[in-house]
């Protein structure tokens, strides 16, 4: 294909190993001998070849066989190009849609994490507890959360998992839930 896009000829030839345009295949063991390639264009680039080849040496192409193949390769090139930007579109389109739900889905998490921390604050006696979490992400490890203990104490919980993201959203809702649980001033913090 190198040499075709180098030239943009036609290559035909009876013997790869004895053509002098490639010396490099000389004595190498290849299961192409002879070759007719022709180059693939659109739009006056050359977008890749089509090739008919022979496992032994000696097989000469004829004038005819050369320009039918050429024929072929310029009614086929148009339409390769266009199957292979349709696959490009296609992958584009799927790679978009993957994005958009994986944004999607981090918004759910953003908001189902921002719904487990205080929305008002906290009056208990003199004293109010107000708080905000912005996560360096879209969801994160942070939280924080205060509970009446009774009419002038409460508890105030403040945590951050290490990591960042999902994972470290999931387990902080794991403990959120753990502290609502059993940090409600009948036992101590260590138990």
């Amino acid at each position: 294909e190198g040499f075709l896009s180098h030239t943009g000829d036609v290559l035909a030839t009876p013997d790869l190993h004895g053509d002098p345009r490639f010396p490099g295949l000389h004595g190498n063991v290849t299961r192409v001998r002879a070759l007719l390639a022709v180059p693939l264009r659109v739009g006056g680039s050359i977008t890749g070849m089509l090739a008919v080849t022979h496992n032994t040496p000696g097989r000469h192409w004829m004038p005819n066989e050369i320009q039918l193949l050429s024929i072929v390769a310029n009614s086929s090139a148009s339409v390769l190009e266009q199957a292979r930007l349709r696959l490009e579109e296609v992958e584009r389109q799927r790679l978009t849609e993957l994005n958009q739900r994986r944004e999607a889905e981090l918004m759910q998490a953003r908001d189902i994490q921002m719904g487990l921390v205080p929305m008002r604050p906290l009056r208990a006696g003199p004293f109010e507890a107000v708080g905000r979490i912005e996560p360096a992400r879209m969801v994160g490890g942070d939280a924080f959360n205060y509970y009446p203990l009774s009419p002038d104490r409460f508890a105030v919980a403040i945590a951050d998992v290490s990591g960042k993201g999902i994972p470290a959203a999931l387990l902080m809702s794991s403990v959120q839930a753990s502290l609502r649980a059993f940090c409600d001033g009948r036992w101590s913090i260590p138990e």
